[in-house]
């Protein structure tokens, strides 16, 4: 999905935080009342309190180092900053003069040579499948192994397409009544969650919807299981023993079809959500894994729902993961809300309850125009490299001038 967006520099929007917790929304009000009246000690405190909510927000990461180089405490800012860049992380500091003060210190040079070079490309770029279409804005992928068929789901006209393997390019498969934004594979059906709010092209100005549908594989509609309420944006969808899982980073909530029921059930809810992406059922562990762009990544109890969160043992930048696949004991994560961004390999421990380490697969290639999500075949992971959703405003409408890229599925190896 799209990537959040970074402010040049502080501002608070109440849209920004329509769907955030409430303690969250006071907290940044009162940093917005902080950074009117200069009173930097202040912001600087209301900021720390967010980030330990948000934690993966790099927004307030950059905001928390500007808000120190305003109060001159200059060797915070820095360390707060050299921490991002130890992470792989660039941020933008500029767009401001308490950034330009920072950045202007002689010790300040280290750590701006680190945040360049960890924008350098990494990997090779290699194609999947290409289809000669840079209108699609294409978000879900999928992978049927028993048939050797892609399937590609487009956000912008709830078009999906097919890709035989070997052939050329893509031939239509079905129209869902929303943009797509993910495809599962499962029990020879085809399941696509679907929205219909902007950027899709039929959205309606004031109203939206979402919902699961579900397809034979010669593309007939079988039924629809739609989200009686106005606020689900359904992002994810993974197969699990006990349903089909669909993550909502409208809520945000957890929703499961159950084998047999007709209606989507939400199963799980917790405060610590934020905005929910990818979903990935580690067979091995019998555990379903979540991940949130700015609160990290959590296991689920598909029974109860209740949630736990995986520890940081590698001290890593684990917010921002879009695509999320288990492989092999580890989680495979997309992560297009970073800077740079990269694909990543993380390393759990035997139980599953921390990430050890991060391995960066491919990064910054020139070929990407926002990477999505993907699927694994064998031991490569497929996914959607040009989603094309940079040419695309925060209000779903088309920025003239835009660069559109033809859709292009890429493959990176895992092993």
């Amino acid at each position: 999905m799209k990537a959040l967006l970074l402010a040049a520099a502080l501002a608070f929007s109440s849209a920004a935080f329509a769907q955030e917790a409430p303690d969250y929304s006071v907290i940044m009000a009162e940093a917005q009342a902080a950074f009117a009246a200069e009173d930097w000690a202040t912001l600087s405190q209301k900021l720390d309190a967010a980030q330990a909510i948000r934690p993966y927000s790099l927004y307030l990461t950059r905001n928390r180092i500007l808000a120190r180089s305003l109060l001159g405490d200059y060797e915070e800012a820095t360390a707060l900053a050299r921490k991002a860049a130890e992470r792989g992380l660039s941020l933008s500091l500029a767009g401001h003069p308490g950034f330009d003060t920072l950045t202007a210190r002689l010790s300040f040079k280290a750590i701006a040579d680190k945040m360049a070079a960890n924008l350098s490309p990494i990997g090779e770029a290699t194609v999947w499948r290409a289809h000669d279409d840079a209108s699609l804005l294409p978000e879900a992928v999928a992978y049927d192994p028993s048939r050797q068929q892609s399937y590609v789901g487009s956000a912008r006209s709830g078009r999906i397409l097919r890709f035989d393997d070997g052939a050329a390019q893509a031939e239509g498969f079905a129209f869902a009544p929303g943009g797509v934004y993910a495809i599962e594979i499962s029990d020879k059906t085809l399941w696509a969650a679907a929205n219909t709010r902007s950027p899709f092209e039929n959205a309606a100005p004031d109203t939206s919807s979402a919902g699961v549908y579900a397809y034979k594989l010669d593309g007939a509609l079988i039924s629809e299981h739609v989200v009686n309420d106005n606020k689900a944006v359904l992002g994810a969808l993974e197969a699990t023993p006990a349903g089909l899982v669909a993550s909502d980073s409208g809520e945000p909530r957890l929703f499961i079809l159950r084998k047999g029921a007709k209606a989507l059930e939400a199963f799980s809810e917790d405060p610590r959500y934020v905005n929910l992406q990818g979903v990935a059922y580690d067979e091995s562990r019998k555990t379903l894994f979540v991940a949130d762009y700015l609160a990290g990544l959590f296991s689920v109890d598909l029974k109860t729902g209740a949630a736990s969160l995986i520890a940081n043992d590698a001290d890593a930048h684990l917010g921002g993961v879009d695509g999320l696949y288990a492989y092999k004991g580890d989680l495979i994560g997309i992560q297009n809300g970073t800077s740079p961004q990269r694909i990543v390999r993380l390393r759990l421990d035997a139980a599953g309850g921390a990430v050890e380490r991060l391995d960066v697969l491919q990064q910054n290639l020139p070929e990407w125009n926002e990477p999505t999500n993907g699927a694994i075949v064998g031991d490569v992971l497929i996914y959607v490299a040009t989603s094309n959703w940079p040419a695309y405003g925060d209000d779903g409408e088309e920025i003239d001038g835009a660069r559109r890229e033809p859709l292009r599925l890429m493959s990176v190896g895992l092993d």
